[in-house]
């Protein structure tokens, strides 16, 4: 398995469906307006380079499990871009990109939280663009994201966990 598109009549997805696929490249998921992803969708597939998340997804389950730590792209090391395009999902959930290669993530549906750990440990993470400007931010949320640079804009942000922002040495703010 080399690409995958999902189609927009998809209601549910389980977890880690897409784990473990040492070929993945791309794939655009999105749903019928109602789609819930499961954890763990794509860990572990190390030639992932850009996935879309389109209009039609509207949550992903948070990336703890049994004390276990299970983001949608954690050991994603390829990965290059990722878009979410839905308006849809209010929660980026925790440990999504966690321990992930990704370089650039893209929002043009804007998120308004951003779960803990989401971004921890994403060392190459260059940029977040596009409408993200949340009211909360868990804990360790982008901790040790020493590329990142650029803006987060925080003008609605009302709660922020400890150590959010740890080791973000080049980011604006």
């Amino acid at each position: 398995l080399v690409s995958v598109t999902l189609p927009k009549s998809l209601k549910k997805l389980g977890g880690s469906v897409f784990a473990n696929c040492p070929d993945l490249k791309s794939a655009t998921v999105d749903g019928d307006g109602t789609l819930q992803i499961g954890t763990a969708l794509f860990m572990r597939s190390g030639a992932l380079e850009t996935v879309v998340l389109g209009e039609g997804v509207a949550s992903i389950s948070d990336g703890r499990e049994d004390w276990i730590l299970h983001g949608m792209f954690r050991e994603c090391s390829s990965l290059q871009t990722v878009e979410v395009r839905t308006s849809r999902l209010n929660r980026l959930p925790s440990y999504m990109f966690r321990l992930s290669g990704v370089k650039r993530v893209i929002f043009s549906g804007g998120v308004s939280e951003i779960g803990s750990s989401a971004f921890s440990s994403c060392s190459r993470l260059e940029r977040i663009e596009g409408e993200l400007a949340p009211e909360r931010i868990e804990g360790n949320a982008f901790d040790g994201c020493t590329s990142l640079v650029g803006e987060i804009d925080l003008s609605r942000c009302v709660e922020m966990g400890g150590y959010a922002f740890n080791n973000c040495r080049s980011l604006v703010g």
